[in-house]
């Protein structure tokens, strides 16, 4: 069985900059993202799975975690018929490192979802909706949150946003995931200085 990077293995998941998604249904991907130099690796039973390969894909995270892989999962979102599944197979298996919540919108998926899993497995919430992102203080604060993620993709799709929603706005847009940025750094803002705005452009758009 192949052996997890030294380097990533030994490093704390919350100082990982680095997460290398992998396709769950690609099971000969797993040993070499293991080996990769990635912080932590996170296999995809969602996005990348199609509905009638889930039982297989899930069957193979099971098998890889419980034969000495260690890894993140992504499981379904709390409204799919999979997430039932998903945390059922995933409370069985012993590498498993945490949970990536797809879609959360509100704090009691991750509560309910991390109440589902062994104690103590830690759930990362990402984010993909403006309802989401309006709830972000909220999620951040729930029990059994590790961290906030920020599905860009997924939410330009559903709110119509521009290419780069992370920029400054610009002439009436939303700047849309400070709500997002300010729930993950909430615990540590006592003391740091607020952030500067640049100043917009006087000049007429091109």
């Amino acid at each position: 069985m192949p052996i997890r990077n030294r380097r990533a293995a030994a490093l704390p998941a919350k100082l990982s900059r680095s997460w290398l998604l992998i396709n769950a249904a690609k099971q000969e991907d797993f040993a070499p993202g293991l080996a990769s130099e990635a912080d932590s690796v996170i296999f995809d039973l969602e996005a990348s799975v199609p509905d009638d390969g889930k039982v297989a894909a899930r069957a193979a995270v099971l098998e890889a975690l419980n034969g000495g892989m260690t890894a993140w999962v992504r499981i379904s979102p709390t409204s799919s018929p999979h997430w039932e599944d998903d945390v059922a197979a995933l409370s069985k298996a012993e590498g498993l490192r945490g949970v990536m919540l797809a879609e959360t919108e509100r704090p009691e998926q991750v509560t309910y979802t991390a109440m589902r899993l062994r104690a103590g497995t830690p759930v990362i919430a990402l984010v993909e909706s403006a309802l989401g992102v309006e709830n972000a203080t909220q999620i951040a604060s729930a029990p059994g949150t590790f961290r906030l993620a920020f599905g860009t993709n997924d939410f330009r799709k559903a709110s119509a946003s521009p290419p780069t929603p992370w920029r400054w706005p610009m002439r009436g847009r939303v700047w849309s995931s400070p709500p997002v940025w300010a729930a993950c750094r909430a615990p540590s803002t006592a003391r740091r200085r607020p952030m500067r705005r640049r100043p917009l452009s006087s000049k007429p758009a091109v």
